[in-house]
């Protein structure tokens, strides 16, 4: 496949690069005009000048720029989907980078307390899209517009989902392994607000007359016997929301490493390294003297991403993959795929090192957020993954230890991760 651009961005390559990828088709870029017209196979003129007998878009100015600036977006039908436009320009390559980067992300200052973009902001929840694949569906569409004008067929190929069930350690323990002050402040909490049966819980836990709520890596072991598992593992200092148990303690990481043996493990960058990168390098130096390896893999705490701070810090040192593409307060498909795919930085106006892996819901979205049945969160879940099969990649999703307990408000609730993992067995 040749196309011609009369400019070559890095914008244009990185869009086409992934609509292509969606079939594995080889295409090579040109503002060769002459070595275009001389072609002799299947072309795409994807410029402003007319060219007889080839299929064309016209590109939206924001697919040449390298700036980022405000958007007047619309919709418009391209073949059967509906599709953005940019200042009334309908084109589906811009509309793919423009969700694909999370460019509104960049223009859009409002945020959640946690300082977070929320799901409810996005151009894809406005549109009813938040569960469509839409950067796939128009990946398709163009594949289909481009073969059709050049007067051949397309066969589009079965498509392959991996399931991929992750795991965010934000409590390595309930009880176990606390200081003898947060065993004494927990002990008072809990007397004050007459919660006596987690005081007797606790006792028994301590005594080593009970397991402790939050230890279900038995569970997590015999689910990596079937799926390839990602643990994220929080290790930053103690501060309001960042709890877990100190990186120093022998149990922990003796648990770590112990789970290392059938799960690859990644750091959960704590809520206060967000905004303090260098408390980033810490927390991955003692995850890495913990292993004895190098990090590449992580999920930031409370899903908080900031673009283009957190993936820039990620890459500073040394994160290879991502998990953080997704929301805390709805399902659905944040970049409009599940595919993996290298983030664009749009400050760079470049292609980066760091590989994003969305995921799809999170355990708390779910019951939390949203307070759903168990009958309803497998309804939903079984429709996203409905929506997946129809275009392959990652079907990803977000627990955590203390949730896959079947205790107190999370009882039940394993009948949706088992439902979520057999997905396959369904079909």
């Amino acid at each position: 496949m040749l196309i011609y651009v009369e400019k070559i961005t890095n914008r244009i390559r990185y869009a086409l690069g992934f609509i292509f990828e969606l079939e594995n088709i080889p295409f090579e870029i040109t503002d060769n005009y002459g070595r275009f017209l001389s072609n002799q196979g299947n072309r795409f003129n994807y410029s402003k000048i007319e060219i007889e007998n080839v299929p064309q878009i016209i590109p939206a100015a924001l697919i040449l720029e390298a700036n980022i600036s405000e958007q007047i977006l619309g919709l418009a039908k391209f073949k059967d989907e509906e599709c953005l436009t940019f200042a009334r320009q309908l084109d589906p390559i811009a509309a793919v980078f423009f969700v694909l980067s999370r460019y509104e992300e960049y223009l859009d200052s409002e945020r959640d307390n946690h300082n977070r973009f929320s799901a409810k902001k996005s151009i894809n929840y406005i549109n009813k899209w938040l569960n469509k694949l839409v950067c796939d569906r128009w990946s398709k569409s163009i594949i289909s517009f481009i073969f059709e004008g050049n007067g051949a067929d397309f066969t589009f190929s079965k498509k392959e989902v991996l399931i991929v069930p992750t795991f965010d350690i934000d409590n390595a323990f309930a009880f176990q392994n606390k200081s003898a002050i947060r065993r004494f402040l927990s002990f008072s909490k809990d007397s004050i607000s007459f919660n006596f049966k987690r005081i007797q819980q606790r006792r028994k836990v301590i005594k080593k007359l009970s397991k402790d709520p939050y230890d279900t890596y038995d569970i997590i072991k015999e689910i990596s016997k079937k799926h390839s598992v990602y643990i994220f593992w929080l290790l930053g200092n103690f501060s309001k929301y960042d709890k877990n148990i100190p990186h120093q303690n022998f149990q922990q990481q003796k648990l770590i490493r112990k789970l290392s043996g059938f799960s690859k493990i990644g750091i959960h960058p704590s809520y206060q390294s967000n905004t303090k990168s260098e408390l980033l390098e810490v927390e991955m130096i003692r995850l890495s003297q913990i292993l004895n390896a190098e990090i590449s893999h992580s999920r930031q705490h409370f899903l908080k991403l900031s673009l283009p701070e957190t993936y820039q810090h990620l890459i500073k040192f040394g994160i290879q993959h991502d998990f953080t593409m997704g929301y805390a307060d709805l399902p659905g498909f944040r970049s409009g795929t599940v595919r993996p795919h290298n983030w664009f930085d749009l400050y760079s106006n470049e292609v980066s090192s760091l590989m994003i892996h969305p995921f799809t819901y999170m355990d708390g979205t779910l019951n939390e957020y949203m307070m759903l049945t168990i009958e309803e969160a497998k309804e939903i879940i079984d429709a996203l993954y409905n929506e997946i099969k129809l275009f392959g990649g990652e079907f990803s999703f977000i627990w955590h230890n203390e949730t896959i307990n079947n205790l107190g408000k999370w009882k039940g609730w394993s009948e949706v991760l088992d439902f979520s993992l057999n997905l396959k067995n369904h079909e």
